[in-house]
């Protein structure tokens, strides 16, 4: 429920805007693509990035790794390869794959909702605007 609660508040600041932004976040919560997760990858991702390149990179990312299991196991250079078009790709690559280890392992591949772990996430990895 807290995750909601997170995503709603993002969207209800983003529709505030005139006209409302389309971001990255927006278009991946919109598509479903992967749920909590691909947001909070698409989040880490999203610092100092474009948000269309954000969108495109995510999209390719979970095309081919499609949840936090194989994200985890994934080959740091060949995460680099498909978020190569991203700002700090190096740091970023190995960021994402240990927090897809930490959901996959500590929380069984699903984002908590509790507001501990979800809010901690959502401050440190907060798009710059």
């Amino acid at each position: 429920m807290e995750m909601k609660k997170i995503l709603r508040a993002m969207i209800d600041t983003m529709n505030s805007v005139k006209p409302p932004r389309m971001t990255a976040l927006r278009e991946l919560h919109e598509a479903e693509t992967g749920g909590p997760f691909s947001i909070l990858i698409g989040t880490i991702l999203s610092a100092r990035t474009k948000d269309e390149t954000t969108t495109k990179t995510v999209k390719v990312l979970f095309s081919k790794y499609k949840n936090s299991k194989e994200l985890a196991n994934a080959k740091i250079k060949d995460v680099e390869k498909i978020i190569k078009s991203i700002g700090f790709y190096h740091v970023k690559s190995k960021r994402i794959i240990e927090v897809a280890k930490i959901i996959d392992t500590k929380y069984k591949g699903k984002v908590p909702e509790d507001s501990g772990y979800s809010s901690t996430a959502t401050r440190s990895w907060k798009k710059d605007s």
